[in-house]
């Protein structure tokens, strides 16, 4: 209970436009609150003034003042979030080095039981031929000697901690067949993606090839067709997928703030947009140069070890996951589950350039072979 009023009153000091805890807030006369800047960028890139939020209209430009009460109460969020992720920090470190030791022990004990299980299975072979091919006699002169395993062990006295366990080892078990199933799939599934520029944001440019995209910080007067994203930066890929397994890399380099994912074809692609599952957006995205996060049933944050510089995005449709990689440290990171109805497209954001830390564009590399 603690915890969902905990994320519940997070989610009231977040901006909707941003998604990060509010700077300098300031409301509308319709009541919402959102960043100061936020809310100017948004209305210097619209024809009028209206709510993100709601979409209601203003005649006149609302005269705004910064909500210092409520400021005061979101950086006293933010100081007691640091501190907590101080103390919390060694604590992590710990269970995770604890947990890293159970799963090698988990291992272990999987290995062993398999070759135990290899061996029976042999022996148990070797007895239903000798009940066929040899005299009474002989079958019972080596039964003693066919049930004593050369490599059986005494298991009662295995010493398994009981947070291990049956359901520890079945996960861990799963888990390593998932990676190694996905990973043999990466070099077959692997697919040429190539951006849409019918569908970019009109603040976005994109390279002739169609394989970068970067905020040009300047707004081209570009067709307003209906699939074309024109509040967010975003843009869609040519390639779309109702079936199969499917695989592609993303280079984000040193970045600071991106959005990379999956959508499906009916999502709204006009105003501001809520990249959440529920509106059918799966996506990874990094804010601020080191907070990356997932949205699920709620938007959370992602502990990282080592800071992805070339994404690998799988999809497999018809077992309804999208999973995240850090291709260079061959590492899994995330992995959403839905169960998928429509056609999906890959998703990209480049987010703004922040005034310049964040010109970098994102990159789609050449398609890797497996002789690669």
């Amino acid at each position: 209970m603690g915890l969902t009023l905990s994320v519940i009153f997070e989610a009231q000091l977040r901006c909707c436009i941003c998604l990060d805890v509010f700077t300098s807030p300031v409301s509308t006369p319709c009541g919402h609150n959102f960043c100061q800047a936020c809310l100017q960028g948004y209305w210097d890139r619209c024809d009028f003034y209206r709510c993100p939020l709601c979409k209601a209209i203003f005649d006149e430009k609302p005269k705004l003042s910064i909500n210092y009460s409520f400021s005061e109460i979101t950086e006293l969020f933010k100081e007691s979030r640091q501190a907590i992720s101080g103390k919390d920090q060694k604590f992590v470190e710990k269970v995770q080095e604890k947990q890293k030791a159970e799963e090698t022990r988990a291992e272990g004990f999987i290995n062993e039981l398999e070759k135990e299980i290899t061996e029976l299975q042999r022996r148990n072979i070797e007895l239903e031929q000798l009940w066929y091919t040899e005299d009474l006699i002989h079958f019972l002169q080596r039964l003693p000697m066919l049930y004593t395993s050369p490599c059986a062990q005494d298991w009662t006295e295995a010493n398994v901690h009981a947070d291990v366990g049956v359901g520890t080892v079945r996960c861990v078990t799963s888990g390593l067949k998932r990676a190694f199933r996905e990973t043999e799939n990466f070099s077959s599934t692997a697919v040429d993606v190539t951006l849409d520029p019918s569908t970019a944001n009109p603040w976005l440019i994109l390279s002739v090839d169609g394989k970068q995209v970067w905020d040009g910080d300047t707004q081209l007067h570009l067709p307003d067709y209906p699939k074309r994203f024109d509040s967010s930066v975003c843009v869609l890929a040519k390639e779309s997928f109702t079936t199969g397994r499917h695989y592609w890399e993303v280079e984000v380099g040193e970045k600071i703030a991106w959005d990379i994912g999956v959508v499906r074809e009916s999502i709204n692609r006009k105003g501001i947009i809520s990249a959440n599952p529920e509106d059918g957006y799966w996506t990874m995205c990094l804010r601020h140069s080191n907070m990356y996060s997932c949205c699920g049933t709620c938007c959370f944050s992602l502990p990282l070890n080592r800071r992805p510089r070339k994404l690998g995005v799988y999809l497999d449709y018809e077992e309804g996951q999208i999973s995240f990689y850090n291709v260079d440290a061959q590492s899994h990171m995330y992995t959403h589950h839905h169960t998928f109805t429509e056609r999906l497209y890959p998703f990209f954001s480049p987010y703004t350039n922040d005034d310049g830390p964040n010109t970098a564009p994102l990159v789609i590399p050449p398609v890797r072979t497996a002789a690669q």
